[in-house]
């Protein structure tokens, strides 16, 4: 079986640098954007990076705020207001996968059945009536090196 590559696409709720690896079980606070999990793309990183810049390029930082605590399985979250703006950024980037090629894998939580959280980790959690601005979208390795316990920043892209 070919070894595909897997990524993510998220907001860190604080900078984190590229190339920052973190574990698999204790990721920095973020909001996923696309792709609950991981989705494959026939490309490579700076492939994929060329084609998603020009797409958020007319995307100013959004803001945001908490809204409930609910448990997905069993991980607490602090859900996000689904605004236009983030609604229509993650619709954008879902497009933007599909027509490269690329594949979500857990569909059923993508487009309508998008729902923006911030999973709650050991060290942090994300407040209730928080605001909260979305100002970058992070690429992250879901396997840096083929090690699938741990996650690596590979680039960072600043909303306008």
């Amino acid at each position: 079986m070919k070894f595909k590559q897997k990524w993510t696409l998220v907001c860190f709720l604080y900078d984190i640098e590229v190339n920052t690896e973190f574990s698999n079980k204790e990721w920095p606070l973020h909001i996923t954007i696309a792709c609950a999990g991981a989705f494959d793309i026939p490309l490579n990183s700076e492939e994929f990076i060329t084609k998603l810049k020009p797409l958020i390029s007319g995307y100013s930082p959004i803001e945001t705020k908490t809204t409930s605590y609910e448990q997905f399985g069993t991980h607490k979250v602090t859900l996000i207001d689904k605004t236009k703006e983030l609604n229509s950024l993650h619709k954008d980037i879902i497009s933007l996968i599909e027509s490269l090629g690329g594949n979500c894998g857990q569909p059923e939580y993508i487009l309508d059945n998008y729902r923006p959280h911030c999973t709650a980790q050991k060290s942090s959690n994300l407040q209730l009536d928080t605001n909260v601005t979305l100002d970058s979208i992070s690429l992250v390795d879901m396997f840096p090196n083929s090690n699938g316990l741990k996650r690596k920043v590979t680039k960072n892209i600043y909303l306008n």
